[in-house]
Formats: C-alpha cells, sequence, structure tokens
C-alpha cells in the first residue's frame, strides 16, 4: 500500500508502570504487553501510543500506554475504542484498531510495512493459510 505508514517507534513498559495498571485495569494483568510499538500513522517526533492490555471488559474501552521518543512508557489510559469504518483494505468494513480522538488518521488508511512483511512471510511458509 503506497501513502501513509505506521509510527512504528518502539518502547518498552517499565516493571513500575505495573502498579498503575493493575490500578486502572481488570483482567489478567500476563496478558498486558511489555514491548511496544507506536500504531498511529507516522508523526512528527513526540509522543507515541500502543494498546498495552485488552481489558476484560471491553464495554469501558482498553488500556493504551504514552511515551516519548528515547524513552520507556510513562503513563497508561483507558480510552474506548475509535469508531472510525472504512474499507481501505478491500476486506469490507474494517474498524479502526486505535482509541477513539486519536492523532492521524485512523488505521485502516495506512500501510505498517513489518506487519504487511511478517503476514507474507507465514503465507509462504504455510501453504492453504
Amino acid at each position: 500500500m503506497n501513502g501513509p505508514r505506521i509510527c512504528g517507534a518502539f518502547a518498552q513498559v517499565p516493571s513500575g508502570l505495573h502498579g498503575d495498571m493493575r490500578a486502572i485495569g481488570n483482567g489478567d494483568l500476563a496478558d498486558a504487553v511489555s514491548h511496544l510499538r507506536c500504531r498511529l500513522e507516522a508523526h512528527p517526533p513526540g509522543f507515541h501510543f500502543d494498546l498495552v492490555w485488552q481489558l476484560d471488559d471491553a464495554r469501558h474501552g482498553e488500556m493504551w500506554a504514552i511515551w516519548i521518543d528515547g524513552h520507556d512508557a510513562d503513563a497508561v489510559f483507558i480510552r474506548p475504542d475509535c469508531p472510525g469504518q472504512g474499507g481501505m483494505s478491500g476486506y469490507g468494513d474494517e474498524a479502526c484498531t486505535l482509541f477513539h480522538g486519536h492523532p492521524g488518521k485512523c488505521s485502516y488508511a495506512f500501510a505498517d510495512p513489518l506487519s504487511d512483511a511478517l503476514i507474507a512471510g507465514l503465507h509462504r511458509r504455510a501453504p492453504g493459510f
């Protein structure tokens, strides 16, 4: 896909942030991720966001981590899912996988070359996938 791409900036969730995550989340913290990759559309240096924990009761939203360039995540927050729908992928109405009020375009409107390469690799290794 030509055009906008995912930011893809990397960070970690420091163990010190787990207390905050337990305090505001629900479910098994073992399901939370510790390696982050910014899911927003490519953007200038600054704040980055990744889904860190899909909560047991998603009606209230999901938990997202936030960090700035060159640092580990330093905060988490719960936001409802973005209501955006689109058909950019060719698979029908694809839902945006970001949070409500996110900056930039919805996730279905930009490419993720790393994810695309991983999926292509799976297709080559697993015929019929």
